[in-house]
């Protein structure tokens, strides 16, 4: 299967309808820049829906803009025609519109890009792989750097799995989400299960409830006839009851009194009146009892706190004679103090002072001499330090300078490189001017050629416009249109010369003199007339044209065949087109002429500033040089410098420690005299301290006495105060024995008149007890008959609610047992009491039946969906295993046969080298060209690149059994030599598919099949040309440069 034409109408810069043919094998289109050759290949890959890589962002991009001619169009088309032995011919149209809708055309039906998906998949043609086969420049470069992960999910792109495996990825999902829904339909069913046990139990609980209910009802039947029976009789005895009650109330109401209990009251009163009074006099009586106990007891409680002073006071005085006797003792072994031992400790003090003085002098002095010292070692450590920074500094500022001289190296290398590289500029520009010389000196010939034709086409245009008029006189005197017209498609056919003019072999002129006139030179007749004439051989005293102007015979017997019918004003302006195209190009070719110029001006003048950046550079390295050497002297001069002050410092250091050693040995005698000198301080202090604390004595003796002085004084007072109050104590308790004769007395007649008070309540009380109790009565009569009342009432309303009961379970049909009918009233309410708290009890879900009854429904649709689950599950899961094995096994075979072409194409770019397939983490190309080692395409040349990435796409085409590839200047970047060897690889590969490419090289077009050239001969607007030759390729290829 190949594609064999492709229709557009309005795609992009196909303003017109354009129809290319292509052939099996190799299809090369050529062209100059910008003339529509990369739209082709968009047109392809818009209609087969790659919209990635059409460079337009939208479907209105796509349209015709229009031109300064043309108008832009409402609708682009693409159509592709498919031919192949095993399929019948189809096509597939795409169309696109203003308004951004788009359309899909299979064999001229619409169908949706999905449904021409599938069509064409079933056809053998995969748009996926169709996709892949699209190749530009840019994706060659990207397939050598893509990752190993990347260039694997290309291969299998490419291999045609990508297909299966976006169908083993929907099966995978749609078997996902069928085991999902069988798990929902497992987990439905099972709660299903679940609900149906819990209902059935609320079925069963349902129909036993209702069962006993109906016995409930009739048994609540007969109970409620009886009931209405007994309370019609209960009814009629509290009416009896009633009437008994009315009688009680009438006779209470009759024996009913006034009692006199007023002076029993009075007599009361005046008794609680003297009560009162007496109980007033036994409470002051009281008080002041109370009083004279709380007096006896303050002074009971003086006299026991005198008492325990006195007994704190014993104490003391015993402590006070304890300690008087320990002072004593103290006292007397205290003794008393030598003045001689004080006298000896004062003069060694002074013998040990005088020689401390004395050693801390030398010791003074020696530390002076220890800190002169250490300034000066300070000192020296500050120069090294100082030699050090200064040395660090030259050692950075040297190695700043070497880094400046390699980068000013550096800056030489490439200046002198630019400078060779403007040199060669400068001759390819030379080169370039003299080529452009020679076309500007063709396109003047051409145009001086063009101009000597228009000015002959001129003279006959003036003849032409002499007989306009006579032109108008035959079309007005009836001649035929189309004879007029061939008259003058003749006539534009002579070349019409001057006498000095010389002639040019091979064609057909006429002088000017020589025209002749219109009137008397022609004349129309028919065409069978005029080819009987040139027959037979008669010969017409005028020029002959036919009616229709298919035919003219001249006089001397010259038939001429008109190749067209031209007028004078279309064949005008073809000159004049000519004309203007030359002078365009004339105009371009001095403009890219002077461009050259300045160019070159500016090149020469770049150079010169490049070389003077070069003399100023090495005069720079020079001087850095100089310097360098300098600073290398100021180093070795500080390394001198150093090694001296080390020196110093060494010696310093010696003497230091010297004079600390013998420091050390003077601080070590006199740490010894100053603790002998703490010694005999001590010691005198001792003395001193012991002639204090012996005064501290005789002072605590002299204290001691005043002490007991006053104890002696206390004591007394305390005995004094006691005897005071023994005193008083005594008068206390006669004052108290008395009031408490008083308080008995008046006790005893308040209990008296207590005691007849209460005899006396006692019987009014009795009076009025008696007269509360016929009330009382007569109340509870009254009550009784409200009672009976309301009871009325109640078993009144009662039996409405009976009947009412009764009338309700008219209705109810239910037999009722004889054990049932052999109850008393009491018994049969207590059953139903028991019956109706059972029902109540019940836990009974009202409608449990009904719903059981719909979970078996959904129960056995659920089973029956569920089993259709199951059985959709096993086919998926056999057609998904199939389906992986079948993509296993195409890709690994895909691998293997782009292997083995990878290094077939390889060997032919690159004799005797190697290349392959490394399947490691994805898939890595390793290649070795002779004469280097084995490595990956990123370390390869640019054109290398090419060749290996170019080997690898055409080894995996041919693996994937690619029928169509497409490549858009794939060779941009690569030399005639290995021009020539893409030429191999694309004769090779195309041989048994079909490829179709976009090229400027002549290499690749010679060994093409076929040569289609893409031109712009009105601007804005493309068209497609079959082209004879290579040398006509080579012109469209080269018309735009």
């Amino acid at each position: 299967m190949y594609l064999k034409e492709i229709t557009l109408q309005g795609f992009k810069s196909f303003a017109h309808p354009v129809t290319v043919d292509l052939v099996p094998g190799l299809n090369v289109v050529v062209g100059p820049n910008g003339s529509g050759k990369s739209n082709l290949l968009d047109a392809l890959r818009w209609v087969l829906g790659d919209r990635k890589e059409v460079r337009s962002a939208g479907g209105k991009e796509v349209l015709f803009h229009g031109s300064s001619v043309h108008r832009p169009v409402s609708m682009a088309s693409v159509e592709l025609l498919f031919v192949g032995e095993e399929v019948p011919p189809f096509r597939i149209e795409k169309r696109s519109f203003a308004s951004g809708d788009t359309e899909y055309f299979f064999q001229g039906t619409r169908v949706r890009f999905g449904d021409l998906r599938q069509k064409l998949q079933t056809l053998g043609l995969s748009l996926t792989r169709l996709e892949v086969g699209f190749v530009t420049n840019r994706d060659l470069h990207a397939l050598a750097d893509l990752s190993p992960l990347e260039r694997l999910r290309w291969l299998e792109e490419a291999s045609g799995t990508c297909e299966a495996r976006t169908r083993l990825s929907r099966l995978s999902q749609m078997l996902r989400e069928t085991t999902e829904e069988a798990k929902r339909f497992q987990e439905r069913l099972k709660e299903l299960s679940f609900q149906k046990e819990r209902v059935a139990e609320w079925a069963e609980r349902e129909r036993a409830y209702l069962v006993r209910e109906r016995q409930w009802q009739g048994a609540q039947r007969v109970y409620l006839e009886r009931l209405l029976a007994q309370l019609g009789k209960k009814l009629e005895a509290l009416e009896a009851e009633e009437d008994r009650c009315e009688r009680e109330i009438c006779r209470l109401s009759a024996l009913e009194g006034v009692h006199e209990v007023e002076k029993g009251e009075q007599q009361l009163l005046v008794i609680q009146e003297e009560v009162r009074c007496l109980r007033h006099a036994v409470e002051e009586k009281r008080h002041r009892v109370t009083e004279g106990l709380q007096e006896l007891y303050r002074l009971l409680t003086q006299i026991r706190e005198r008492k325990r002073a006195l007994l704190a006071l014993e104490e003391e005085a015993m402590r006070f004679l304890e300690e008087s006797r320990c002072l004593e003792e103290r006292v007397q072994a205290s003794g008393t103090v030598l003045p001689e031992g004080t006298e000896r400790l004062s003069r060694i003090e002074a013998v040990i002072g005088r020689f401390l003085e004395g050693e801390e002098g030398i010791l003074q002095a020696r530390r002076e001499e220890q800190q002169c010292l250490r300034e000066e070692l300070a000192r020296c450590e500050a120069s090294l330090e100082r030699v050090a920074q200064e040395k660090k500094r030259a050692e950075k500022l040297i190695q700043e300078l070497e880094q400046e001289l390699i980068q000013l190296e550096r800056l030489l290398s490439s200046a002198e490189k630019d400078v060779l590289q403007k040199k060669n500029e400068k001759e390819e520009l030379a080169q370039d001017q003299e080529r452009i010389l020679q076309t500007l000196a063709r396109v003047r010939e051409g145009l001086s050629r063009i101009r000597k034709r228009r000015k002959q086409v001129g003279l006959w245009g003036a003849a032409l416009e002499f007989s306009q008029a006579m032109q108008e006189g035959l079309l007005a005197q009836g001649w035929p249109q189309r004879a007029v017209h061939a008259i003058f498609g003749l006539l534009s056919e002579i070349q019409i010369f001057q006498d000095s003019e010389a002639l040019e072999v091979g064609t057909w002129t006429m002088r000017r003199d020589a025209l002749p006139p219109w009137s008397s030179a022609w004349e129309v007749v028919r065409r069978d007339e005029i080819l009987g004439r040139f027959v037979y051989g008669v010969e017409s005293p005028k020029h002959l044209v036919a009616s229709d102007g298919s035919a003219l015979l001249l006089r001397g017997g010259l038939l001429v065949l008109p190749r067209r019918l031209a007028h004078r004003g279309r064949f005008l302006k073809s000159w004049e087109r000519r004309e203007r195209l030359f002078e365009r190009r004339m105009k371009e070719l001095e403009g890219t002429l002077v461009a050259i110029s300045e160019k070159k001006q500016d090149l020469e003048k770049h150079l010169r500033a490049l070389e003077l950046r070069v003399v100023k550079w090495r005069e720079r390295c020079l001087e850095r040089n100089t310097r360098r050497g300098e600073l290398q002297r100021v180093l070795n001069h500080l390394g001198e410098e150093r090694a001296r002050l080390l020196a110093e410092r060494e010696r310093i250091r010696g003497k230091l420690q010297d004079l600390e050693r013998s420091m050390h040995a003077l601080e070590v005698t006199l740490t010894r005299a100053r603790k002998a000198l703490g010694k005999v301080r001590e010691w005198k202090r001792h003395e001193e301290e012991k002639k204090r604390i012996r005064e501290q004595l005789l002072w605590e003796v002299h204290g001691m006495r005043k002490r007991g002085a006053e104890l002696l004084r206390r004591f007394r007072e305390s005995e004094t105060t006691l005897k005071l109050l023994l005193g008083e104590l005594s008068k206390c308790a006669g004052v108290l024995q008395d009031a408490f004769r008083a308080l008995a007395a008046a006790e005893a007649l308040l209990a008296d008149r207590e005691k007849m008070m209460q005899s006396l309540q006692a019987d009014v009380e009795a009076k009025r007890q008696e007269e509360r109790m016929l009330e009382r009565q007569k109340e509870r009569w009254i009550r009784e008959q409200e009672r009976l009342r309301f009871e009325k009432q109640r078993l009144s309303e009662e039996i409405v609610r009976t009947k009412t009961a009764l009338e309700a379970l008219d209705d109810v049909a239910c037999a009722v047992p004889e054990e049932l009918e052999a109850m008393s009233l009491q018994e049969l309410g207590a059953f139903l009491e028991r019956e109706r708290q059972a029902l109540l009890g019940e836990r009974v879900r009202r409608g449990a039946i009904e719903e059981y009854q719909e979970l078996e429904d959904r129960e056995r649709d659920l089973q029956r969906q569920d089993a259709f689950f199951q059985s959709l599950l096993g086919l998926v899961r056999k057609e998904l295993q199939k389906l992986e094995r079948e993509v296993e096994q195409t890709f690994l075979s895909f691998l293997q046969n782009a292997q083995v072409a990878f290094g077939r194409y390889f060997q032919q770019v690159f004799p005797r080298g190697e290349a392959s397939l490394v399947v490691r983490d994805g898939v890595q190309l390793e290649v070795q060209i002779p004469g280097k080692k084995r490595q990956g395409v990123a370390l390869l040349s640019s054109g290398e690149r090419t060749l290996v990435a170019l080997c690898f796409l055409c080894a995996c085409f041919e693996a994937g059994g690619a029928k169509m590839c497409f490549f858009d200047e794939i060779d941009a970047n690569l030399d005639h030599t290995n021009s020539v060897l893409l030429a191999q690889i694309l004769r090779e590969f195309s041989a048994s598919r079909q490829v179709v490419v976009v090229t400027h090289k002549e290499e690749v077009m010679e060994v093409a099949d076929r040569i289609l050239g893409v031109t712009m001969s009105e601007p804005g607007v493309s068209r497609v040309l079959l082209c004879e030759g290579i040398a006509q390729a080579q012109e469209f290829s080269l018309e735009g440069r």
